[in-house]
């Protein structure tokens, strides 16, 4: 303790370096616990906008009937929750009067929503507003929902309609691809943080080592150098945990920020328990002790000797786990439901496997680059790093090794945000123009929609503003039919002979690898009852929503089941799992690319510890400042040619095995434009860290040339 007490500048600066490294990683690990638990915390507290409970076959004075959809506004999703509500029924949870029929009770940010748009285009949808929903039943204050009075018989009727039993429905959090990729997206964050710990402890084990020797030399025991280094490391690791713990309650607030599905976190929800806060601390001291003494132990048996310490060359057993969780996702991708196993457990497993193994196989792919370019290496700079690359090629690879996972993690994540439908799953041709909008009936319900009752509320509706065309499909118990004239009047690429023609896969015309109209025997659509209206638009915001105002609010329409334009009713097939992953994706880019940084700096300047002696001497007989430049720049840029493009590479087939094996009707699009941005943003922050390591090296050097003149 008098060693670490009254020690040089240095000591303390070191002790800075390694403290500030540790609080880094441990405020990462904070962030993603609090963050899985708010999610969670929101999950629960919204759950009963989705509420469970059984079929309703004929509607009950005396039960709560309830049917729940989605509404769609300007691309915003509302929950839309149609409800019976007798006083002998269960009642709403939190609600004390729930709303009339013909009245609604909206969250606040939709009745902020609603105030702000005129009635036609939103507020006309529900009726009369009675009341707001208290704001800590909502998952977070920019939850969009509303409760809409009915009548038992109205919502019977509904696709959706359920007799409530009670309001206990099932959490988002509970589906279990969602729970997989979370595992999956921690796993793969916590990759940087971990080695930002690492590496910030083996700067403390660089710096001691000469230390070391020399104490070893003048009679110091073995055991007294490994008591040196497990008090230097617990004190610097218990500093840092202290300093992490304290920033993230200090950066709380700032997640908050952090848009989720478009919804905000609560602050209340962002919490961490005190036995976790423990936890997390115990792990970190424990594992920074365990890691100075073993180092201490090593550099202690090298105390007698100045001789240059070099690695064994890397084996090709090193790629052999990373092949393995590599072929084993392609094997869960292709095995699919056949899996003895539940998918998503095979998932994280082999996904598990395939980031460790990437790590592992690091040194071995960096031995071969340095091999590479040592055969063309003919600079002073370039000799010095390819022997360096080619000898110690494990440490080498820590240098880069959080760039390289920073590589592998943006590419996994801007590919994962990609994921949607799979197009081929909607391979039919398109009927529905991307300017119209359309409300679906059943033709087969026990009292069908009345045609003739439509005809004054479509003949006003074609005076609405931005209405270019009402078209009137029908249907019965085999399908949808259109004439040829309003099939003509949709803008159809094909229309087949025919006065009526049927319509395959439904209205939004989602049939896999058919064409959207068939020819029929039909000759007329006289009796049949309508089974859609569609409205085309002049393709503004605004003619879409007051559209879909006016067919939301037609007689005898399902409003749970929503008015859809055909790119709203594909992208409806993602939900919300894909729109979550998607921001969560991008805010982890920027947590790995600046968590990368960090380790390339600090690794750097440990090599430096490490090479001190031999670079002051060489600086000594007359190496420029140039050439210490270039070789820190060439050992940085020579692995990371060579693990980066196989990186980047398995970040994108890793996402494609990821979601298409967790949903076989999903597929992955090119790289998000975040991608090119955040690799951009890594090749500044490496040459940034590049110019500080030089900067800290000439310090260094100077300081062990002056000792050694």
């Amino acid at each position: 303790m008098r060693l670490l007490t009254f020690g040089s500048r240095g000591i303390w600066g070191r002790l800075a370096a390694i403290a500030a490294g540790v609080a880094a990683g441990v405020l990462v690990v904070l962030m993603l616990i609090a963050g899985a638990g708010a999610m969670e915390a929101r999950d629960l507290r919204g759950a009963w906008l989705h509420p469970s409970g059984t079929a309703v076959s004929a509607p009950s004075a005396d039960e709560t009937v309830v049917a729940t959809g989605t509404d769609i506004f300007q691309g915003h999703r509302i929950s839309r929750m149609d409800a019976s509500v007798p006083d002998s029924g269960i009642p709403l949870p939190g609600i004390s009067a729930p709303p009339a029929p013909g009245d609604y009770l909206a969250s606040p940010a939709l009745v902020e929503l609603i105030t702000a748009t005129p009635a036609d285009r939103l507020g006309d949808r529900y009726g009369t507003f009675a009341g707001e929903i208290p704001a800590e039943l909502l998952p977070s204050p920019d939850t969009l929902a509303v409760i809409v009075g009915a009548t038992p018989e109205s919502v019977a009727v509904m696709r959706s309609a359920l007799a409530v039993t009670p309001f206990d429905g099932q959490t988002f959090g509970g589906n279990e691809n969602y729970q997989a990729l979370a595992v999956v997206g921690a796993i793969a964050l916590l990759m940087p943080a971990f080695l930002l710990v690492s590496v910030a402890t083996s700067l403390g084990a660089a710096a001691r080592s000469e230390r070391n020797q020399t104490l070893r030399t003048i009679g110091a025991s073995g055991r007294f150098l490994v008591r040196t280094a497990a008090a230097e490391a617990g004190l610097s690791a218990a500093i840092g945990a202290a300093v992490g713990i304290a920033l993230f309650f200090i950066t709380r607030p700032l997640l908050t920020l952090l848009r989720v599905a478009g919804e905000r976190l609560t602050l209340e929800d962002l919490t961490v328990d005190i036995g976790t806060l423990v936890l997390v601390t115990l792990v970190v001291i424990v594992g920074s002790v365990f890691a100075a003494t073993w180092s201490a132990r090593r550099s202690g048996a090298q105390a007698t000797t100045t001789q240059a310490v070099f690695e064994r060359a890397p084996r090709f057993w090193r790629v052999v786990p990373f092949l393995v969780g590599l072929l084993a996702l392609i094997g869960v991708r292709v095995a699919g439901s056949a899996l003895p196993i539940p998918a998503t457990i095979a998932v994280i497993a082999c996904f598990a496997v395939l980031a460790v193994g990437l790590v592992i196989a690091g040194p071995y792919i960096t031995y071969l680059t340095g091999r590479v370019y040592a055969a063309t290496a003919t600079s002073g700079a370039g000799v010095l790093a390819s022997r360096r690359i080619v000898r110690t090629p494990a440490a080498v690879f820590r240098s880069v090794a959080g760039l390289v996972a920073a590589t592998f993690l943006v590419s996994l994540f801007a590919t994962a945000v990609t994921a949607r439908a799979d197009a081929d799953s909607f391979g039919s041709d398109v009927l529905l123009p991307s300017d119209a909008v359309a409300v679906e009936f059943n033709p087969a319900a026990e009292h069908p929609v009345d045609e003739a009752v439509l005809v004054d509320v479509l003949a006003a509706a074609r005076q609405a503003p931005g209405v270019r065309d009402v078209i009137v499909a029908h249907g019965n118990v085999d399908g949808t039919f259109l004439t040829s004239d309003e099939a003509a009047r949709l803008g159809a690429a094909a229309i087949p002979d025919g006065p009526v023609l049927s319509v395959v896969g439904g209205i939004f015309s989602l049939a896999p690898d058919t064409a959207a109209l068939m020819s029929t025997d039909l000759t007329h659509v006289t009796g049949l009852p309508v089974a859609a209206v569609i409205i085309r638009t002049d393709g503004t915001p605004a003619a879409i929503e007051r559209v879909r105002t006016i067919l939301l609010t037609l007689p005898d329409v399902d409003p749970s089941a929503g008015a859809w334009t055909r790119g709203e009713f594909v992208s409806n097939a993602d939900t919300n799992l894909a729109i979550q992953f998607a921001e969560i994706g991008r805010f982890a880019i920027v947590i790995a690319t600046l968590l990368a940084a960090s380790v390339l700096v600090m690794a750097t300047i440990a090599a430096l510890y490490d090479r001190r002696r031999t670079l002051a001497l060489l600086r000594l007989i007359g190496m420029p400042t140039t050439t210490l430049r270039g070789l820190i720049t060439r050992e940085t840029l020579v692995p990371l040619i060579g693990v980066t493009a196989i990186a980047a590479g398995t970040g994108y087939l890793t996402a494609w095995l990821l979601i298409t094996s967790l949903s076989a009707d999903r597929t992955v699009g090119w790289p998000d434009p975040l991608m090119p941005i955040a690799l951009i943003a890594t090749a500044v922050m490496a040459a940034f860290a590049i110019w500080i390591a030089s900067f800290a090296g000439r310090r260094l050097l100077r300081r062990e040339q002056v000792r050694y003149e």
